[in-house]
């Protein structure tokens, strides 16, 4: 059996059900850095003790700065995927564009990344998976999906 982490689920009284469907760890509420742009994001995350999550897709144009990989790489940051932005997002084809070229960026320079459903309600939890799935569409292989669901918390 693999060890699957849901990163960052928004509602603790949600974590029942999110073991019951094949999670082996529930991070409830972990801090995450974000910003409105990548500038400030970048910012966040050179400072001492800031969370080692950053959620790049709270801040505009995140998929075309290779600064904000770098600076994550030398903080040893991990970028948080959170299922709930691409869900609420107004145009979904626009963020799985981005996100492919980002997660590819990432894989490039070895930057870690995690998914998390970040969900605040059970409609909104999907499966270790339905979340593989939604990384392979974003152009990851199956195993470098399955290594977006393990624990990068300390």
């Amino acid at each position: 059996m693999k060890n699957f982490t849901d990163a960052n689920l928004a509602n603790a009284a949600l974590k029942p059900k999110v073991i019951s469907l094949g999670f082996t760890n529930v991070h409830v509420n972990a801090p995450s850095l974000e910003a409105a742009n990548v500038d400030a994001l970048i910012k966040q995350c050179k400072r001492k003790n800031s969370p080692q999550l950053v959620n790049p897709l709270s801040a505009v144009d995140f998929y075309k700065s290779a600064a904000l990989i770098e600076v994550c790489r030398e903080q040893n940051k991990c970028f948080e995927i959170p299922l709930s932005y691409i869900l609420k997002s107004d145009n979904q084809s626009l963020m799985f564009f981005q996100l492919r070229i980002f997660l590819k960026n990432c894989l490039r320079r070895r930057v870690p990344f995690c998914f998390s459903t970040r969900a605040h309600n059970e409609f909104e939890l999907r499966s270790p998976r339905e979340l593989i799935a939604i990384g392979q569409t974003l152009g990851l292989t199956y195993e470098q999906a399955a290594a977006g669901l393990r624990s990068k918390l300390e």
